[in-house]
């Protein structure tokens, strides 16, 4: 890949649904210069063809977000849970056998309740991060964009947004693809393409939907950094924050309590570039660092509810 490809990749990464004007506007090329390099970004198997939506779950109702961390004598299947319930699995080689992301509005207990239940005898150790932000970074492949924040969790949030009914209608058609053409949201909803156009519009600037990320084949794996700091203080925390943007490789960081409170997400091409992250994390926090396990992602599941978005708190027009 030239400058060019590694521009586009690091814009379509920020914003799935980008036109072809604003992103040749964006990095200064032809718009058919543009048209051509996705074309064969695409035939290439770098952009692939489905995108993944980050909902905004806390403005929609789901107050809490938990992030369990299971052993297991053998992997389940999560089944469909009730409309209180949003969850993405992710499948780990180290301690954690199993990370299961949750958006929720029950409460702690009833949660663990429910894994209780899914993994039975199989479940060997069952431990929660109470997430209280997650921000999620630009992808980072050349010089020419600075790192920034493009999606962030604020849980819980200031407060909760009321969606229309065709607005819920487009957020549960988006969340199984992101990259769902306007046409097909609008067949959907028997409705005209630019009102789909406009209403997903609303819902980006409400930050209902905080981005649409496409995903890349770009030769890099998705390894998490569990960390539990001494002293859990406002400094030390902006001190990392401080740190995730300037390091290339880091994709989301979170902050919560539990048996971690600082959950790190890198994309990683070799185990060098792991060393050289951990290393540059120890030398940030120095003596304030008490734990530190690394997992390996090796698959990422998204398990739908049973009534996903449709939620008694919002509106109905």
């Amino acid at each position: 890949m030239d400058n060019i490809d590694k521009n586009i990749l690091e814009c379509y990464f920020e914003n799935g649904r980008i036109s072809i004007k604003a992103l040749a506007r964006r990095i200064n090329s032809p718009q058919a210069t543009v048209h051509y390099r996705i074309e064969r970004l695409k035939k290439q198997g770098i952009i692939l063809p489905r995108s993944i939506p980050l909902i905004n779950y806390p403005l929609l109702g789901y107050p809490s977000c938990y992030l369990f961390l299971i052993r297991t004598q053998r992997s389940q299947t999560i089944p469909k849970l009730p409309s209180t319930v949003v969850v993405t699995k992710l499948s780990y080689s180290g301690y954690w056998d199993e990370g299961i992301l949750v958006f929720t509005a029950l409460s702690l207990q009833e949660c663990i309740l429910i894994f209780r239940t899914i993994f039975k005898e199989d479940l060997l150790e069952l431990e929660n991060v109470h997430l209280q932000t997650i921000s999620f970074y630009s992808l980072v492949l050349s010089k020419r964009f600075v790192k920034k924040i493009v999606a962030q969790y604020i849980i819980p949030p200031p407060k909760v947004i009321e969606l229309t009914l065709i607005q819920k209608k487009i957020l549960s058609a988006i969340s199984t693809d992101g990259s769902i053409a306007l046409w097909e949201i609008a067949l959907k909803l028997r409705i005209s393409p630019q009102r789909a156009r406009y209403h997903l519009l609303e819902l980006m600037k409400n930050k209902t939907l905080l981005q649409i990320r496409p995903q890349l084949n770009i030769t890099k794996s998705l390894a998490i950094l569990l960390v539990k700091l001494h002293f859990a203080d406002k400094k030390s925390f902006d001190n990392l924050i401080a740190w995730a943007k300037k390091e290339s490789c880091v994709n989301a960081c979170g902050f919560g309590l539990g048996k971690y409170n600082v959950l790190i997400q890198i994309f990683y091409e070799n185990t060098l570039d792991i060393v050289q992250v951990i290393d540059s994390l120890k030398k940030t926090i120095a003596e304030n660092l008490h734990l530190l396990d690394l997992l390996l992602c090796t698959k990422e599941e998204v398990v739908a509810n049973s009534e996903p978005l449709y939620l008694p708190a919002s509106g109905t027009k």
